[in-house]
Order: C-alpha cells, then structure tokens, then sequence
C-alpha cells in the first residue's frame, strides 16, 4: 500500500471515470453524442454514475454526467468523445 492513500483513492476515481469514457466512446457517434439515448443505454444503468444527477448542460455548452466521486465526464463537441472532469474539491494538503 502506498503512504499517500488519498492520492491512490483520486487516482482510482479517475479511473473509473475514463473507464465510463470507453465504454460511451466505444458506441457509435450517433449514440454517444445522443443526450437522451447515452443516458438511456449507458449512464443511467452505471454504478459509477450519479443517477440523481441527471445528464446536464453545464453553460448550455457541453453535456455533463456526474460520478457519484470528485469527477464526472463531458462530451467534448471538438473530438467528438466522452473526456473526464473534475467538479469536486481535493484536499493538497493531503498530498
């Protein structure tokens, strides 16, 4: 085990957060940039996904699915794929 668990704990949230990237980049763009058929087939039947938050607009700009972790992932318009951000606070201090 590492020193720094918390680190470890990001570093495995993220993680799960690109996993859920794969697997809505791996469906074919008509479905993967479909708001409602994403969410329908992919996002809501995840247990990563934060289902009480459903997919949002954020800035009416990029569609947003939050983790139930610091992170959550958007769907970037330019490169037409699902990426990871970040919308909660790290502590580094702890780092």
């Amino acid at each position: 085990m590492s020193v720094n668990a918390y680190v470890e704990n990001l570093w495995r949230e993220l993680e799960s957060a690109w996993d859920l990237c794969v697997a809505a980049n791996d469906y074919p763009e008509a479905v993967s940039s479909d708001a409602k058929k994403i969410w329908d087939d992919l996002f809501c039947k995840s247990s990563v996904v934060e289902t009480n938050k459903p997919l949002s607009v954020s800035n009416t700009t990029r569609l947003e699915v939050f983790c139930k972790n610091k992170y959550g992932i958007y769907f970037n318009e330019k490169i037409k794929s699902w990426v990871p951000f970040r919308h909660g606070d790290i502590d580094l201090e702890k780092f």
